[in-house]
């Protein structure tokens, strides 16, 4: 495998090229200029909620709505940085969570999977603090998305009840895009290949869009494509992120943009290879094996539209106001193999095709009010607000059972495409979620912290095809945790 990374505006220096430099500068010299004449002042600000150019993080919000340095959180938290993932080439979130202390990855088959950590299945998964449309049942390889639009990813382990309402006491997973921060020309460009001829490019540019760089824009843009091991199986990925910043004020932020990510297999696999024979023996396959068909596939789309306006009423205390909406589209044609092959013919497998069309439309909107204010000669923190989440989904199938197949030892991947029926209802609904959460960081003492929250949340999903509706009224949701710290290193 091969990789090309090129930096411009962020350089990245290596020490020969710094020794040499140091070397030569006795006859390097400044060009003069023009008497009187000022040079223009570059100015660098380093946003902190980026996580560039380090392995370390120093703050996250996603157990909590509160932004809190990582050890003053109560909960077992991991940062995976965009440094961490460009050393690493961690160019997919499931390879961040196979990277991650406490998290484990179930491969269904070449492209499904899910994640899971103490016990239970994680399907608390957040984009930029906002819950993103994602249904286990109905997955479609979101776990398998790029990382190219992500600055950083979190991961909290436990519940996170406080910030995402409904799901899995298992653990969460935020990820964070990439912001229009720069004021000054910043590109990056890779360019890497490797076995089975797969390729990806990448490209990040970040500019200001005006002189003085209150209004700024950000473009990222990748894909790739390659082959597999497997037999027949191949992928196209197309990722793009488009996001810009307005200082509309000193005081007054808007950020907007649109993030695209299309996932494009061909050839994909539809459950397992069979682990016994018909005599009860045992397997075994060779690696590239597959009962996939040629006309196979399983595309994926996720657009998602956001903006957020952030205004900064004093010293101590910020609104934002925050607006989602996601669409995720998947479109598939199938192909499932059952039943126990002959050992010595490969002859017994039943094939079933199967096709499905998924539409998840979800809105989110956020109020949220946060700072810090002084009492009993100590500092604390606060935050207090609401959010709304409306969730609209609809799948459709259609079917074909009791395929003739060959065996499996000379597996005919070219069995025609099926005579395919109308489409069906397979699976409908609708979730509503209205909640009012706030929470507290009060400073007992100067190396003790004791935090306090709690959310009231109004859950209703509607289930049409199955006539039933499940919901919950005002359920409240506590959050209590108490923070010693130890030295500045570890806290307990």
């Amino acid at each position: 495998m091969f990789m090309f990374h090129c930096v411009i505006g962020n350089f990245k220096v290596h020490p020969l090229v710094m020794a040499m430099t140091m070397l030569a500068s006795p006859f390097i010299y400044a060009e003069p200029t023009e008497k009187g004449e000022v040079l223009p002042t570059i100015e660098l600000k380093a946003d902190s909620e980026q996580q560039a150019n380090t392995y370390a993080a120093n703050t996250a919000s996603t157990a909590l709505p509160l932004k809190l340095n990582i050890k003053e959180i109560p909960q077992s938290v991991s940062v995976i940085t965009q440094q961490r993932m460009q050393d690493q080439g961690l160019t997919t979130l499931v390879e961040v969570a196979e990277n991650v202390t406490g998290v484990n990855v179930n491969r269904y088959e070449t492209n499904r999977g899910g994640l899971y950590s103490r016990g239970f299945v994680i399907d608390n998964y957040i984009i930029d603090g906002i819950p993103t449309t994602y249904s286990l049942p109905w997955s479609s390889g979101e776990i398998f998305s790029s990382t190219a639009i992500y600055d950083h990813i979190d991961v909290v382990r436990g519940s996170t009840g406080l910030t995402t309402g409904t799901g899995n006491p298992s653990a969460a997973i935020n990820m964070v895009r990439k912001r229009a921060t720069s004021k000054i020309p910043a590109a990056t460009i890779e360019v890497s290949g490797g076995s089975w001829d797969n390729y990806r490019v990448l490209g990040d540019i970040s500019n200001r869009l005006n002189q003085s760089g209150s209004l700024r824009g950000r473009a990222v843009a990748q894909y790739e494509q390659g082959d597999s091991y497997t037999d027949l199986l191949s992928k196209q990925r197309l990722t793009l992120l488009l996001t810009g910043e307005a200082d509309l004020t000193d005081s007054t932020l808007l950020s907007a943009g649109v993030s695209y990510q299309e996932d494009d297999p061909r050839g994909p696999m539809w459950g397992g290879l069979p682990a016994y024979f018909s005599d009860g023996s045992r397997t075994t396959w060779w690696k590239g094996l597959t009962t996939s068909q040629d006309w196979t596939r399983w595309n994926v789309k996720y657009t998602n539209w956001f903006a957020d306006l952030t205004q900064k009423i004093n010293e101590n205390w910020n609104v934002k106001l925050a607006y989602s909406h996601g669409k995720r589209e998947a479109d598939s044609k199938l192909f499932y193999v059952s039943g126990n092959p002959d050992k010595t013919t490969g002859l017994g497998l039943s094939g079933f095709a199967g096709a499905y069309d998924v539409n998840v439309d979800q809105d989110d909107v956020t109020l949220q009010l946060d700072g810090q204010f002084n009492l009993f000669g100590q500092n604390h923190r606060g935050v207090a607000g609401y959010q709304y989440l409306n969730q609209d989904f609809i799948a459709l199938g259609r079917s074909v059972q009791d395929i003739s197949t060959s065996s499996i030892y000379a597996w005919n991947t070219s069995l025609p495409d099926p005579a395919w029926g109308a489409w069906t209802p397979a699976e409908k609904y609708t979730v509503k979620q209205n909640a009012v959460f706030a929470a507290t960081q009060l400073t007992l003492l100067d190396p003790l912290k004791l935090i306090l929250g709690g959310r009231v949340t109004q859950y209703e999903k509607n289930l049409p095809l199955k006539k039933k509706t499940i919901e919950y009224d005002h359920e409240f949701i506590p959050y209590a945790g108490l923070i010693y710290d130890i030295n500045p290193t570890y806290s307990a």
